[in-house]
């Protein structure tokens, strides 16, 4: 299995937040569980599953708390991001799977059901009033947030996981023309910019002589310093074997580049 990623055109926008929440699926404590998937294109940058702190009397307290930590996680990237260079003109899309949360981030009006609820959480109302979340339905069928929520069956974890954009060995060897497959990406990386560029310009001979300009620039310093050699970005290439683990590779149709 491999993470996998690649041009999404139904997400326009830098990266894509998903929520969902069971309810009461803690049997011990009927508390419900968090999940939370953020996409880049096709493929997962992250993810969490998290059993709530409080117990809820409806599944749409559930998905709002669910929906106020994923909202959480969105502010932290957009700032994030922000720092690396990238400017956010719009706001950042957040897909739950229940009208009724849906309605309560959106209209104040309807928060007099859930006034018990700490304070903390009427927080996701003001972010999306401010613009910096947008806050869309999305079919729980479409939800690869489901996967992080509770066991499922066979076949819907094999379907979720390609939502995530994790393939097998076979799938990759037929996308080999569409997609980056990814293990790492080094945080010590002199240009993250540059590294996020894997995720979102996919012109694979553009990215590929970027990463390869950077690691020539690098190797003056890396001379003076093992841990900075090692920590350059290595691209793979069949007919040279390594025994280096491979961080990265990038394929064309007709396989692996030179």
């Amino acid at each position: 299995m491999k993470l996998t990623y690649a041009p999404d055109p139904h997400a326009p926008e830098l990266f894509t937040t998903f929520s969902d929440a069971d309810h009461g699926g803690d049997e011990d404590n009927r508390r419900s569980t968090s999940g939370m998937v953020v996409k880049m294109g096709t493929g997962a940058i992250s993810w969490a599953s998290r059993l709530q702190t409080i117990v809820t009397l409806s599944t749409t307290e559930a998905e709002y708390i669910s929906a106020v930590q994923s909202g959480q996680e969105i502010i932290w990237l957009r700032n994030l991001l922000s720092e690396f260079g990238y400017e956010f003109t719009g706001p950042s899309t957040l897909y739950v799977d229940n009208q009724s949360a849906l309605a309560v981030a959106r209209n104040p009006e309807h928060h007099g059901r859930m006034k018990h609820l700490d304070l903390r959480h009427y927080w996701l109302r003001d972010v999306v009033e401010a613009g910096d979340i947008n806050i869309k339905y999305l079919p729980t069928k479409s939800m690869p947030a489901d996967i992080m929520t509770k066991a499922l069956g066979r076949l819907k974890v094999v379907e979720m996981r390609g939502m995530l954009g994790s393939l097998s060995a076979a799938s990759c060897e037929a996308a080999k023309p569409h997609i980056a497959l990814v293990r790492a990406l080094p945080m010590e990386y002199s240009s993250f910019r540059s590294a996020l560029l894997l995720l979102t310009n996919f012109d694979f001979k553009t990215v590929k002589d970027a990463f390869l300009q950077e690691q020539k620039n690098r190797q003056p310093r890396a001379a003076d310093s093992a841990l900075a050699l090692s920590s350059a970005l290595k691209v793979s290439t069949p007919a040279k074997p390594s025994s280096q683990s491979v961080v990265c590779e990038f394929c064309d149709i007709k396989g692996h580049t030179e």
